[in-house]
């Protein structure tokens, strides 16, 4: 135990000490307004969009009078119109480095942990003009080696599907989303398919399941051993064409270390294959324990390596049919047992009919995949090729009809929960405990008390969301206030047309945590809104100053223009958040939330 003490320690203590918590924020120390910061790119996010994400290495302050300082600061940038930056690159940009802060809304992404636990705790919005190309990147990388044969894929792809298809073609088969929009995401999220879209473990374990099934009817020719490396090998090869991102890199590593352990070991023993794999990584890079997509996977494999046999065995169909339906359905519930709490956490959501969305996608996912395969080898051969693009294009429309259906059966998503870190791990470690600890009647009575105060809590902690009744004004640099009353919620908003999108992604986030039917009024012109059974009287009007709101008489005003504002009201005072130096509440610390 002392031991275990002692190397938990050392291991936290270098895991602070790379992060940068034990070190001073050079940054933040010596940077000043008007400062220009030297910074090399060390990767690239999605070229085709219009604010390209790039993870940056700041090295060097250049002050206004031409001096100069060594830092060391990572940060992630936002680079408009930044299609041709490319790794590598030294940038000097004359933006400001802002630190990386929540903006306190409710169901907001948290996205100061996140990144904190990658290191970073800065960013930068590079506008055009703002930043300039100092030196090119001309190094070598491994990464570039897959570029002529993905892009000669995605050109296929583009060539032969339309819309829809090829976007979710894109994204299943070479993990490129940028063609995707927010309705088909969302319906994947809301029926507990995401995970399709994203290229992980799923798709490494289908592919090299056909693989080896293919490989299997050539054992006169070849090997089991030859067949498993050769295996290995092309699934680094799929690695390398979908751009080495590390889900993928990720998901290969271990399927390759558990393949080949199965196959090379005397005694093979998948768990502990597993926590090797899970090992190897963290010492790499220790930052990949912070990883959400390393979380859920590496749940998902424990959970389907601990509980996948008890579950099967619960029930045995004679018809192979059956079986194999039984099969699919008890991985599902397996891996879905482990993924739950933590999924509850991050995501506020639970897709009830996930068992239907894996039972339907199970064939066509391995169709899809097959024939991305098939297109990878043949995209120069016109026939076969358009072919191969007809067979992909159904089996995607096919699946996107099953997700459509079960998207609009009833109650196909329960929302509105917020579980913490303390009832993720209870939970776990309960439906690790009723699989494997020892069965008396003391413990599983224990055990099953355990699991009924751990659902009541979530149930009633959910309850108590869905049955709030609040006035929000949410933090945001556009104004956005929302009423919600019972099932039902109204969103007051001013913004620019281009700018609606980012308001319904706020709004979406809130309904995450407390559900309803929303209706969106522009404030544009003044409004009086009052419920039928006149138990909420909501009146909204436009001043030079802001916003004058009342809510069941009582009196809020909104100030966006300070200047113009006379501070003789007795009203509450809400600031937005680049208010500064207003006695009132500012949005620049969070949402406002008032109970109606």
């Amino acid at each position: 135990m002392t031991m275990f003490s002692v190397i938990y320690m050392l291991g936290y203590g270098l895991l602070c000490l790379t992060r940068g918590d034990l070190q001073k924020d050079t940054l933040a120390s010596c940077y000043r307004t008007n400062d220009i910061t030297l910074c090399e790119v060390t990767e690239i996010g999605d070229t085709t969009r219009p604010w390209v994400k790039a993870w940056l290495t700041a090295y060097r302050v250049i002050h206004a009078n031409k001096t100069a300082q060594s830092i060391e600061a990572k940060l992630i940038g936002y680079v408009e119109g930044g299609k041709n930056i490319r790794v590598g690159d030294q940038l000097l940009i004359g933006s400001v480095p802002e630190r990386i802060k929540n903006a306190g809304n409710p169901g907001e992404f948290d996205a100061e942990q996140y990144w904190h636990g990658k290191g970073i705790h800065w960013q930068l919005f590079v506008a055009k003009g703002m930043y300039k190309r100092v030196v090119s990147s001309t190094s070598w990388s491994i990464g570039k080696l897959g570029e002529p044969l993905r892009n000669a894929l995605a050109t296929g792809l583009k060539k032969h599907l339309k819309d829809r298809e090829r976007a979710i073609a894109l994204a299943l088969i070479l993990g490129d989303r940028s063609e995707l929009d927010t309705e088909t995401t969302m319906s994947f999220v809301n029926t507990g398919a995401m995970h399709v879209l994203a290229v992980s473990g799923l798709h490494i374990g289908i592919l090299m399941s056909i693989l080896l099934f293919l490989l299997a009817r050539l054992n006169r020719f070849i090997s089991r051993k030859q067949a498993t490396f050769f295996v290995v090998l092309l699934m680094w090869l799929y690695a390398l064409i979908t751009g080495l991102s590390p889900s993928v890199v990720r998901a290969v590593y271990m399927f390759s270390v558990l393949v080949l352990a199965q196959v090379l070991g005397r005694q093979y023993r998948p768990l502990n294959t597993l926590f090797f794999t899970a090992f190897s990584l963290l010492i790499f890079n220790p930052f990949t324990l912070f990883d959400i997509g390393f979380q859920l996977s590496f749940l998902a494999m424990l959970g389907i390596y601990l509980f996948y046999k008890p579950i099967s065995s619960m029930f045995y169909f004679e018809q192979r049919v059956l079986r194999w339906l039984w099969n699919g359905t008890a991985v599902g519930f397996a891996a879905q047992l482990l993924t739950t709490p933590i999924s509850l956490y991050y995501f506020h959501q639970f897709p009830n009919y996930f068992v239907l969305t894996n039972l339907g996608l199970m064939a066509s996912t391995g169709i899809i995949l097959g024939g991305g395969l098939l297109l990878m080898t043949c995209y120069a051969v016109p026939y076969i090729s358009a072919g191969i693009a007809w067979l992909l294009s159904s089996s995607i429309s096919c699946s996107y009809w099953i997700i459509e259906t079960i998207e609009k059966l009833p109650g196909a998503v329960a929302y509105g929960f917020t579980p913490n870190l303390w009832w993720v791990f209870l939970c776990s470690f309960t439906a690790i405990a009723l699989f494997y600890v020892r069965k008396n009647k003391w413990y599983n009575s224990l055990l099953f008390a355990l699991t009924l105060v751990l659902m009541v809590v979530l149930v009633c902690d959910r309850y108590k969301n869905l049955a709030t009744n609040e006035f929000c004004i949410l933090s945001a640099n556009k104004t956005v206030a929302l009423v919600k009353k019972s099932n039902s919620i109204v969103c007051f908003y001013w913004c620019k047309p281009n700018k609606f999108k980012d308001i319904q992604r706020m709004v979406i986030d809130y309904t995450k945590i407390h559900p309803g039917k929303v209706r969106y009024c522009s404030l544009k012109k003044n409004w009086d809104l009052q419920t039928d059974n006149k138990t909420l009287a909501v009146m909204f009007r436009q001043c030079k100053w802001g916003t004058s709101i009342q809510v069941n008489n009582k009196e809020i005003d909104l100030i966006r223009n300070p200047q113009f504002f006379e501070s003789s009201t007795p009203n509450k005072r809400v600031l937005m958040p680049w208010v500064n130096n207003t006695v009132g509440y500012p949005l620049s610390s969070g949402a406002f939330r008032m109970k109606i």
